[in-house]
């Protein structure tokens, strides 16, 4: 087939640039997907069991047609363990009639109580949004907790005798030892252990054909990263070897000396080519069919690929459309800015009459942060010089559970009690701000109650320590005067937030809410 260069070249342009394009787009949707499924968006309905709709099971319809069976099994597994649950308390209620034990019982309660919702929101809920989504972080999430479930139903079909522990579980040592006692509760505990292993094995079966399932996704992408290897090679080499055919002469530039002609020969030698003769590039020169297929082959590739866009684009469009119908505000991770983790944009989205005490509320979150990790290197400092590693491992604890709970407890309620006046969010705000004002006062005191005193930098710490090291001590009224400085910008917050409250008739819209929510709930 003949071709133009100077065409072949700018069609591979076009199609880098689409490719490019393509790449951003797909970028910019899975941003707008991330942003619905943070808000809870995509709707999972509940619809399961028919009767009394509890959870949201779709796998027909949510989840692809090649992981249908691995899901199937996987809620076949989560109904396994809630009928092992149920029989065990069955067992064990005989067991406590038989033995006068209420303590078995008891655990064999909580069992149930918190081993049903708990598999359902640990592993099962995350491996059936990871296979609808593809989400290896929700794929981790599963994997994690599943290992948990197996290792106790392993534990639960051996059931040992650690104190009562033992007899809560129907495992075979319990079933051997309640059979010489009495034969029908031995054998309703021989069924409870043959299930409880019928469970674990299937389990292990649904983790391994998860993990094949992985397994094969990665081959796949290896094979596709070699195969598109292969095709860049295979072009580089047939560029080379064209670019050589086509200018490797001229009367200024070759790359091989040309053989003059046998003296014995009665032909007369060629009169030289123009200089440019080489380099016209306006007459047609053979292009290999194979450049012009894997073009053509790409080409196809991503028009499939800008398909599949559209449609996403246009699932993600009616999403979009229907949150802001419900009035919800899809909230973009956006600081800090080098890597956000949070959503804050209090110029944009808060009334500007409330932005100064939502701008001092975020300070006083800040704040907090500061003072929690200002604590750690208090006491860190405490820990070098004596004081034992108890009251460095509490530190590290107030910093771990106080930024987050922090943010998602009162600052997150109290932004968006000011985006929607919501007066229920401001209720929320108050119920934990009120503890947050509490530990600040408290960790500015820090009295000593056993180990717990000098792991926060209070007043009596500070004074306690600075009679051992300056050093330390210094570095502890630091921290009492950060602590000091929190609470007292925490009280004018709360004192700013409870005005407009009061003021804007929140208050006595949360009373009527309260008042019909009591009404409903007494009919």
């Amino acid at each position: 087939m003949s071709r133009n260069p100077q065409d072949l070249k700018k069609k591979e342009r076009e199609l880098l640039a689409k490719e490019a394009e393509l790449n951003k787009r797909e970028q910019d949707l899975k941003r707008r997907e991330e942003a619905l499924a943070r808000a809870g968006v995509f709707i999972e309905p509940k619809n399961w069991p028919p009767f009394l709709p509890i959870i949201h099971v779709d796998i027909s319809n949510d989840i692809p047609v090649h992981l249908q069976r691995v899901q199937y099994i996987a809620f076949a597994s989560l109904l396994g363990l809630v009928i092992c649950l149920f029989w065990n308390i069955i067992c064990v209620t005989a067991i406590s009639i038989m033995w006068g034990d209420p303590k078995a019982w008891f655990l064999a309660a909580i069992y149930f109580i918190t081993g049903c919702p708990g598999a359902y929101y640990s592993w099962y809920r995350p491996l059936y949004r990871a296979m609808r989504k593809e989400s290896a972080f929700r794929y981790g999430w599963f994997f994690l907790f599943y290992f948990f479930h197996i290792s106790f139903c392993i534990y639960a079909a051996i059931s040992p005798s650690i104190y009562f522990v033992g007899r809560s579980l129907t495992g075979i040592f319990q079933a051997i030892n309640v059979i010489g006692y009495n034969g029908p509760v031995g054998i309703l505990f021989f069924l409870g252990f043959a299930m409880f292993v019928l469970e674990a094995l299937l389990s292990i079966w649904v983790i391994q054909a998860e993990r094949s399932q992985e397994k094969g996704k990665e081959e796949i992408e290896q094979r596709r990263g070699v195969i598109h290897g292969w095709q860049v090679e295979d072009k580089a080499s047939k560029g080379g070897s064209a670019g050589q055919s086509s200018y490797s002469g001229g009367a200024f530039y070759t790359t091989q000396s040309r053989p003059s002609a046998p003296p014995s020969s009665h032909l007369s030698p060629l009169p030289p080519e123009p200089a440019d003769f080489y380099n016209d590039f306006s007459t047609p020169v053979d292009i290999p069919m194979d450049s012009s297929k894997d073009m053509k082959t790409r080409e196809r590739e991503l028009h499939a690929k800008e398909a599949e866009l559209n449609k996403r684009e246009k699932e993600i469009k009616r999403r979009e459309e229907a949150a802001a119908r419900a009035g919800i505000v899809l909230e973009e991770k956006n600081w800090p800015p080098f890597f956000p983790i949070i959503h804050n944009d209090i110029g944009n989205e808060i009334p500007v009459h409330l932005q100064r005490t939502q701008y001092v509320a975020f300070a006083s979150l800040l704040g907090l942060v500061l003072c929690l990790f200002w604590n750690i290197i208090c006491v860190t400092a405490a820990w070098i010089k004596g004081e034992g590693p108890k009251i460095w491992f509490l530190a590290v604890i107030y910093f771990i559970l106080g930024c987050p709970g922090a943010y998602y407890l009162w600052y997150r309620p109290l932004y968006r009690a000011m985006r929607n006046e919501s007066a229920l969010k401001f209720g929320w705000f108050f119920l934990f701000y009120l503890v947050h004002i509490a530990f600040c006062v408290y960790a500015a005191v820090s009295p000593s109650i056993l180990f717990v005193g000098k792991s926060l930098t209070g007043i009596f710490p500070a004074i306690s320590l600075i009679g051992k090291t300056v050093i330390v001590g210094v570095f502890y009224f630091l921290g009492f005067a950060m602590f000091c400085m929190e609470s007292l910008l925490s009280m004018w917050v709360i004192q700013r937030v409870y005005l407009y409250f009061r003021g804007s008739g929140k208050e006595a819209e949360m009373k009527r809410e309260a008042a019909r929510s009591a009404a409903r709930a007494a009919f």
